[in-house]
């Protein structure tokens, strides 16, 4: 992954991210309080799980929420109900929706 590329993030760790973004510290001092170890309490202990890496990325690069796998099934639902051909388009977007790559079809 590019190091420009948005963090994919939990649903939880994206609302800490807005909490620590919120913070009268700047992000600067976020990302040195994390480098010293610095073990975040309360709603914010899901940003432990995150590396010093991708806690910058969030801040300054962005982020995108991890779809959950209702959301997932919600948009390949929404692919077949909006296909009017049954193709292999539609077989290559579902799996790319899926997140799963099979060689010499998706990859």
């Amino acid at each position: 992954m590019a190091k420009t590329e948005p963090v994919v993030l939990t649903k939880e760790q994206a609302e800490a991210i807005q909490t620590l973004d919120r913070l009268p510290v700047g992000k600067d001092d976020v990302i040195k309080q994390k480098a010293m170890g610095r073990v975040w309490g309360r709603d914010l202990t899901c940003i432990d799980s995150l590396s010093l890496d991708e806690l910058a990325r969030a801040l300054y690069v962005g982020y995108e929420v991890e779809k959950t796998q209702e959301e997932r099934y919600e948009d390949v639902m929404g692919v077949y109900m909006d296909a009017s051909d049954w193709d292999r388009s539609v077989i290559e977007l579902t799996l790319d929706l899926l997140g799963i790559k099979i060689e010499g079809v998706n990859d």
